[in-house]
């Protein structure tokens, strides 16, 4: 039985996804690295981050920390029903017995600092000109257009609905 959601968040997106499925399952969200005395590190946790060129950011730090039961990987591309982002981290992770989620979370530039700011703004200025220039773009490639071009917030609650299935299993 899952004890506690510990997470990492930099723009606020995976932070929201953390305290939606606290209020959801009667579970405490802990940042990464202050929940000691809180929980112990043999309780399993649910850990929640967020995707930095397909890397899942204090993964590493919390599995030193803490028992991994399940882990959600925050990231900007929509969720698709295929769970490519998911399985790409647990691949490079190597969690073959524990679950991977994904979760659109969103992109506010404004919340972004340093090297990542830098970063994404010139993801951005390769990519929109290319999006921009799609004849037929998927709809996935539209909303990727829009949220470079627009920011914008995709946390909802109904992303969280194969995470609270796998917990009540």
């Amino acid at each position: 039985m899952v004890k506690a959601i510990i997470y990492t968040s930099q723009t606020g997106f995976t932070r929201k996804y953390a305290r939606l499925l606290a209020q959801e399952t009667g579970l405490m969200a802990y940042e990464l690295g202050k929940a000691p005395g809180k929980i112990q590190s043999d309780d399993p946790v649910i850990y929640m981050g967020w995707l930095k060129a397909g890397r899942l950011m204090g993964l590493d730090s919390a599995l030193k920390q803490h028992r991994i039961a399940a882990v959600c990987a925050v990231g900007m591309g929509a969720q698709r029903q295929g769970g490519s982002q998911a399985q790409g981290v647990q691949r490079m992770y190597r969690l073959d017995a524990v679950p991977v989620f994904y979760l659109q979370g969103g992109y506010d530039d404004t919340k972004l600092k340093g090297m990542n700011r830098f970063m994404m703004r010139c993801m951005a200025k390769m990519m929109v000109p290319k999006l921009e220039r799609k004849k037929n773009p998927t709809e996935e490639e539209k909303e990727m257009l829009a949220l470079f071009l627009h920011g914008g917030d995709r946390v909802d609650k109904k992303n969280l609905a194969s995470v609270l299935a796998w917990l009540r299993e």
